[in-house]
């Protein structure tokens, strides 16, 4: 069975869950940025009148960033769509998280950061910035 995410959208460039996260046209979660952390586990032993010996462990968890704009439209409201993410975040879902259409793994999500910038005339948050810290689950 392969990993390719073959049912999203063409302009759909990474999901995570339930969430989808688009790159252009009118979607309610457009995706800005993508960072991502890779590292490997070591030992260093002391030698005595001599440098360390440095031994390989093993690789560590991939940690991910998302830096998303959630827009307000007629399928979702932006606190809907942070009630999800709080949700898939405090229930410690684990989904797999697809970028460009490759499954990169199973991930939770560790952190969310949220910065709300526009509000309707009746209070109703049209649109947020939210910046979403994923670690790898093994």
């Amino acid at each position: 069975m392969s990993d390719r995410a073959a049912t999203l959208p063409p302009s759909t460039l990474a999901s995570f869950g339930p969430v989808a996260f688009a790159v252009r046209g009118k979607s309610d979660s457009l995706l800005h940025g993508i960072s991502r952390s890779d590292s490997v586990r070591i030992e260093e032993h002391q030698v005595c009148g001599g440098k360390p010996a440095v031994e390989f462990l093993a690789p560590d968890l991939q940690s991910l960033a998302l830096e998303i704009t959630l827009r307000h439209s007629r399928d979702r409201t932006v606190s809907a769509a942070l009630t999800t993410l709080h949700t898939l975040m405090s229930s410690g879902t684990v989904a797999r998280l697809v970028i460009g259409g490759e499954s990169l793994g199973k991930f939770l999500l560790l952190k969310m950061d949220e910065k709300l910038r526009h509000f309707g005339p009746d209070g109703l948050v049209i649109s947020a910035q939210v910046g979403l810290e994923f670690k790898e689950y093994h």
